[in-house]
Formats: structure tokens, sequence, C-alpha cells
């Protein structure tokens, strides 16, 4: 398995069990989250590093049950 193979099942598993911890040490500070949509889409918009992540799942999750 390659270390990007390894590094996205974790992203998955962490996203999975909303583990802010575990999706942090996923991501870099030059990490890059797009979400296309218009303003309608509250998570919609371009989100940026290890605070932006997790502000991203934490807008996501007030508006939609996963």
């Amino acid at each position: 398995m390659s270390v990007h193979s390894q590094l996205l099942d974790q992203f998955y598993v962490a996203v999975k069990a909303a583990d802010t911890t575990a999706l942090a040490r996923c991501v870099t500070p030059e990490f890059e989250l797009y979400w296309q949509g218009t303003a309608a889409i509250p998570w919609a918009g371009t989100w940026h590093g290890v605070p932006g992540l997790l502000d991203f799942f934490q807008n996501l999750n007030a508006h939609i049950a996963v």
C-alpha cells in the first residue's frame, strides 16, 4: 500500500469517527479544500490548513447529519 493510500485511509477513518485530532494529523498547513457551490451552500468555498479543515467539518456538521 502506498503512503498516499495509507493517508487517505487514515483521513476517511478520522472523518467517520469525527476525530478532529486524527484529521489534523492528515493535513499540512498548505492543505486546501475547495467545495464548489453558491452562497446557498454554507460549506461551499475554500478552506485552508488544519483550522480550515476543522472549520469545514464543523460547518458541515451544523447543517447536515452524516
